[in-house]
C-alpha cells in the first residue's frame, strides 16, 4: 500500500491539462508552479522537493475556504512572485 501524504494540499497536475500540464499547486494558497515542456525528469523531481518544502507549511484560509481555480487569489498564479525565492 502507498504511504500517506503528509502534505496531501500539494498536488501535481497530469499532462492532460494543457497549459498546467505537469504543474505543481498548492491548495492551500493558490500558487502555482508551471513548466515549459519537454523538460529534464530530474529537475522536475527537485523542482517538486523544493515546492513541498516550501509550502508544506501553508496554512488553511482563515475563512476556510480554498482558492476555487489556479490563478486564485486575485491575480494569474503564472504572474505571481513567490518572495521566498530571492
Amino acid at each position: 500500500m502507498a504511504k500517506q501524504s503528509k502534505t496531501p494540499w500539494i498536488v501535481c497536475c497530469d499532462g492532460t491539462k494543457g497549459r498546467d500540464a505537469y504543474a505543481i499547486k498548492c491548495e492551500r494558497c493558490g500558487y502555482v508552479q508551471r513548466f515549459e515542456n519537454p523538460l529534464p525528469v530530474n529537475y522536475y523531481v527537485a523542482t517538486c522537493k523544493a515546492f513541498e518544502k516550501w509550502h508544506k507549511s501553508c496554512k488553511e484560509p482563515s475563512d476556510g475556504r480554498r482558492p476555487n481555480s489556479i490563478d486564485s487569489p486575485g491575480v494569474a498564479a503564472s504572474d505571481a512572485q513567490d518572495s521566498r525565492l530571492g
